[in-house]
């Protein structure tokens, strides 16, 4: 319910516009109506759950490329989907830039077809059975913008929603509150693994510290 009012009041106060995001249609050959593009090319698995590139910094510091990731089946079509962070060292105090890849077949994936930004993320079912992925960007110890992933039926069209600002966290508002612990929480939350040169291949689950930030 508080999800809904919430929802409600971003359209009803004239604060709501959408980012179009490009969609993949595997039916599609050559161009791609929805972009005036050409289609992202199929991708493996393998393409896509791996390092990032190393370097190391000119004190000595090396960066090791992990990344965290999660599959889960963002349409009706059965098939699992991948949500993957930049490299860990990319991201900041507010969060990191994950890529959404979508299966089109057994091991074939189209993407990147949308950026989503922050470090907590959740997902819920829509009413066409397809998820809406739910972000947090912290702006600070009491603040932080959600907005959230959505696949538009009439429009055929991957979309992100526009950051609502809300007040939460240790000084935070009520309302702040309640809306971020209506939509983050133990039921909602992804569970990501994480990819590390210690496991490139057998990789372990990644427990979000900022989740407690």
């Amino acid at each position: 319910m508080l999800l809904n009012l919430v929802i409600m009041a971003w359209v009803t106060t004239g604060c709501w516009y959408t980012q179009d995001v490009a969609t993949p249609r595997p039916a599609l050959e050559g161009m791609d109506e929805t972009t005036s593009q050409m289609p992202s090319p199929i991708l493996a698995r393998s393409d896509i759950i791996k390092l990032a590139p190393s370097f190391l910094l000119d004190d000595g510091r090396e960066f090791d490329g992990s990344r965290l990731y999660t599959e889960l089946g963002l349409t009706s079509n059965g098939w699992k989907d991948i949500i993957i962070s930049d490299a860990l060292h990319t991201g900041g105090r507010g969060g990191i830039t994950w890529n959404v890849y979508l299966c089109v077949g057994p091991n074939q994936y189209r993407g990147p077809v949308a950026e989503i930004g922050g470090w907590t993320l959740a997902v819920e079912d829509d009413e066409y059975g397809n998820k809406r992925i739910w972000t947090f960007w912290y702006m600070s110890g009491t603040s932080g913008h959600i907005s959230y992933l959505y696949y538009d039926i009439g429009d055929g069209k991957w979309k992100v929603a526009p950051p609502l600002e809300i007040y939460s966290g240790d000084g935070g508002s009520g309302i702040g509150n309640s809306i971020f612990d209506a939509i983050f929480n133990e039921h909602t939350r992804i569970p990501m693994r994480k990819i590390s040169p210690a496991s490139p291949t057998n990789d372990l689950p990644y427990q979000d510290t900022a989740w407690e930030w």
